[in-house]
């Protein structure tokens, strides 16, 4: 399937399920998000920068994202709501140190299993991206949040966990969700530079 046909295909499956669309020809949304899925009842909506450089495998990221949703609804909510608590707790509300590192186990564990199902897909439809890079850049993306929660920073403008110089810290093998879970393994070459990525 070519990635065009495929965009169609979640576009209308999208539009199906009531949600907004936004894909936008630019490489960033807000100065530092790639994307984003949101199905709150007041803003379900589906968003992509589709001039970041690794567009398509956002859309297929995100779109593992609204599969979730749509088949697993009680997983999705319960892990989805550590993202919630993760980016309130950035925009400056206070919880308990327990209830961030819950969060953060929250928001990899619901990243890992959307990684499993962008696999899934690239290998189903046989979809024009090359694996072995995309599980460069989910490796990359899994362990960025260590930095977030360490730092309480997002990325800084303009600067991707996905770039080519990322990536090539990454390893080329996708774990399982408890390897993720433990920052020891990650690289400390790719810590460092993750580091820099939320300050600039």
């Amino acid at each position: 399937m070519t990635a065009n046909q495929f965009i169609a295909k979640g576009v209308s499956e999208l539009l199906e399920d009531g949600f907004s669309l936004r894909l936008q020809n630019t490489a960033s949304i807000d100065g530092k998000y790639g994307g984003w899925f949101s199905s709150e009842t007041k803003s379900k909506e589906f968003v992509v920068a589709m001039k970041r450089d690794c567009a398509f495998e956002i859309f297929v990221h995100e779109y593992s994202h609204y599969l979730q949703w749509k088949q697993r609804r009680q997983f999705f909510n319960a892990k989805s709501s550590g993202c919630g608590v993760i980016f309130n707790w950035l925009d400056g509300t206070e919880y308990s140190d327990q209830r961030v590192a819950n969060a953060f186990n929250k928001a990899i564990e619901i990243e890992w299993d959307c990684e499993r199902i962008a696999l899934s897909l690239i290998k189903k439809y046989k979809l024009p991206i090359n694996k072995e890079k995309y599980i460069r850049g989910a490796n990359c993306y899994l362990f960025f949040y260590f930095a977030v929660q360490e730092l309480r920073l997002w990325t800084s403008a303009g600067r991707s966990p996905y770039s080519a110089r990322m990536r090539a810290l990454a390893s080329n093998k996708f774990h399982p969700l408890e390897y993720y879970l433990d920052v020891t393994n990650c690289d400390p070459a790719m810590r460092r530079a993750h580091k820099k990525l939320c300050t600039g």
